[in-house]
């Protein structure tokens, strides 16, 4: 008689989805750092309404409005539009985002040991309550805030899986894989740890070239500022700053301080930037000198420069001393130089882009960079002249190289030992020993001679 197992015939249990360790708190990150962003922002125009509460202009102007402009403020650092002189501006004030991003990183900082998949319910919450806030201000394109919210939150969530995957690899290095933590639970982890190591070499390459590209559009931007202070003193003076309202007007400009940085880093390359539709500034032409809205663009110069596109020759440089410091194999740079372009050129499309919008009616309906100039050449004089260096002076072509100047020096060497030819030397003693033969011996007649002697 055959038995029945009693375990074939109890119920089985369904699979359950398991999410990852930390996601609730992760959301609840993501609804912090909306709420903190948007009070900072309210906070902010508040104070300068109140300082500036005795000023005749603001008297119609009323709290519930001033609460208006600070969400308007805060939806336009998050790619939303904003009013200002009756239409919907949208260039980005860069710079709030990226405290938007640096809020985010401390408290994404603060749940360092949830799992690195739970990350990615940041966004959700994030761009849910950002959605929730803009729609109860004035600012229109919920559409683009949304993207924008999106956007922002999931460039959080990038940076800090880097910074995860450095730090654990760096732990592994230093404990010859052995890591006894969470960490060694975190699936998601472990895979990203997992590639090649010059995977991340071409990463952190990539991180080194955008903080000197950054660093040298900055320097540009400081020698202008100071060549051209004069002119942006006077025009903060035509639109009335003084004392507190100065100090507004300068913490303003600074939300603007990544169009600033591209605006130069496209001037030092070759090309240019707009400061209204019919103002169009390179290193080669100026079309146009009207007041710009923002003074600090009052720093560019008044008269074309003539000088030749100077940003390439700083990563030439760095090109060369990266070879001589560390040389690689072009085996190594086939992984990490495309690595390394494909961070900077996403860092560098997305800062050129967020560069160039309108910020007011007339003329002011176009400020910035144009989009396809200004990333084709910073991105080709920036990573693409540091990547045609190294593979010019790999391993390979230097070796190939030093083969040839040996072979060069050897051959030069055996022409130089060569024997000279003996018959110049002894060319004197043949001369002298056939004078004396003619001189000793009679002279032997021809043929032709004898028998013209015997005829006569």
């Amino acid at each position: 008689m055959q038995t029945i197992d009693e375990t074939e015939l109890a119920p089985t249990e369904p699979d359950r989805i398991e999410l990852p360790s930390g996601w609730t708190r992760v959301i609840l990150a993501g609804v912090e750092v909306a709420l903190i962003l948007w009070a900072l922002c309210v906070l902010t125009v508040g104070l300068a309404y109140w300082f500036q509460s005795g000023n005749q202009w603001l008297a119609e102007i009323g709290w519930a409005s001033v609460f208006g402009f600070g969400t308007d403020l805060w939806a336009a650092g998050l790619f939303g539009s904003y009013p200002i002189g009756g239409i919907a501006a949208t260039l980005l004030p860069a710079g709030l985002t990226l405290i938007a991003i640096a809020i985010a990183q401390l408290s994404l900082q603060l749940r360092k040991d949830v799992d690195t998949a739970a990350l990615f319910a940041f966004p959700v919450s994030f761009t849910l309550i950002s959605v929730i806030i803009a729609a109860s201000g004035t600012s229109g394109g919920l559409l683009r805030l949304s993207l924008g919210s999106l956007l922002v939150s999931f460039l959080a969530v990038l940076i800090q899986i880097l910074k995860r995957v450095r730090c654990y690899r760096k732990d592994l290095d230093r404990s010859l894989g052995l890591v006894g933590d969470y960490r060694i639970d975190d699936a998601f982890l472990n895979w990203i740890a997992s590639w090649p190591r010059n995977v991340f070499r071409g990463l952190e390459l990539g991180f080194h070239l955008i903080i000197i590209t950054f660093l040298v559009g900055l320097g540009a931007l400081i020698f202008a500022i100071w060549n051209g202070w004069p002119r942006i003193v006077e025009i903060s003076s035509l639109i009335g700053a003084n004392s507190w309202e100065y100090v507004f007007v300068a913490l303003t400009q600074l939300l603007y301080l990544p169009l600033f940085v591209t605006s130069s880093l496209s001037w030092l390359a070759g090309g240019g930037f707009y400061t209204a539709t019919d103002s169009y500034q390179s290193a080669f032409t100026v079309t146009h000198q009207a007041l710009p809205a923002i003074p600090i663009l009052g720093a560019v110069p008044t008269t074309p420069a003539q000088v030749w596109p100077s940003l390439w020759t700083i990563f030439l440089v760095f090109a060369l001393f990266s070879s001589w410091r560390s040389r690689r194999s072009s085996k190594d740079l086939r992984v990490i130089l495309p690595s390394a372009a494909i961070l900077v050129l996403l860092v560098d499309a997305l800062l050129v882009w967020t560069s160039k919008g309108a910020i007011g009616p007339g003329r002011l309906q176009m400020v910035g960079v144009p989009f396809l100039s200004a990333f084709a050449l910073i991105f080709l004089e920036t990573w693409g002249v540091y990547a045609l260096a190294r593979l010019l002076t790999c391993t390979e072509v230097v070796d190939r190289i030093k083969l040839w100047r040996g072979q060069i020096a050897t051959g030069l060497s055996d022409l130089s030992l060569k024997p000279k030819a003996e018959t110049t030397d002894n060319e004197p003693q043949i001369e002298e020993l056939v004078e004396l033969v003619e001189a000793s011996n009679p002279v032997i007649s021809t043929p032709g001679e004898i028998e013209s002697t015997s005829e006569e």
